[in-house]
């Protein structure tokens, strides 16, 4: 009985030494964001997608983006309590997180009246919530930010509101790229977001 007993005390040991990652069985050791995940996961900005998931490549969505953000900013209370927004409901979990984000300047909708929790966040959209988020944190640009030149292939099809963030995070190895090419009109992928999260936070 007791050598039973400490088996499993053992084996709860090792266990509480596994990096959080190993937690979801969509995540593997080698998988680029591997690290990104654990590092999210170990300080609860994220519990996957349920049971054992943490579905990488689904495309991730404005509200989990803007929550993800709220939660490593320290989940900041917001100064208002109603919301402009008719599509974000009171019970989400997002609520707040969408509150403080507004206030903050983070995003300011896709209306006066919407906010589309449930839309995929293109890559221009993730890149710009991340840069303004480090900005809070005084961080970014402080002078002119179209001194600088974008030194990929799509440079040209980066949106005018994303320029500024494209430039700093690609200049601080935040944001890298692919091919030769940033493509901002391209979906983020849960993993993505989670690598983009953990160069800029971690």
């Amino acid at each position: 009985m007791k050598k039973l007993l400490c088996l499993l005390l053992a084996l709860a040991l090792c266990a509480a030494l596994l990096p959080c990652a190993l937690a979801f069985g969509d995540v593997a050791p080698g998988d680029y964001y591997y690290d990104a995940v654990d590092w999210l996961s170990s300080r609860e900005i994220t519990t996957g997608t349920g049971g054992d998931a943490f579905s990488p490549d689904k495309t991730c969505t404005r509200a989990e983006t803007v929550t993800f953000l709220w939660r490593i900013m320290g989940e900041p209370a917001p100064a208002a309590s109603d919301c402009a927004f008719t599509d974000v409901d009171p019970d989400a979990y997002y609520y707040k997180p969408v509150l403080w984000a507004v206030e903050n300047g983070i995003t300011r909708g896709t209306s006066e009246t919407a906010f589309e929790p449930g839309a995929d966040v293109t890559r221009a959209m993730a890149v710009t919530f991340i840069y303004r988020t480090l900005k809070l944190q005084g961080k970014g640009y402080g002078g002119d930010p179209w001194a600088f030149r974008l030194d990929f292939t799509d440079a040209g099809s980066v949106p005018g509101w994303s320029y500024e963030a494209f430039c700093w995070t690609t200049s601080n190895g935040i944001v890298r790229g692919a091919d030769g090419a940033l493509l901002p009109h391209a979906t983020c992928t849960r993993g993505q977001l989670a690598a983009l999260l953990h160069r800029a936070f971690a």
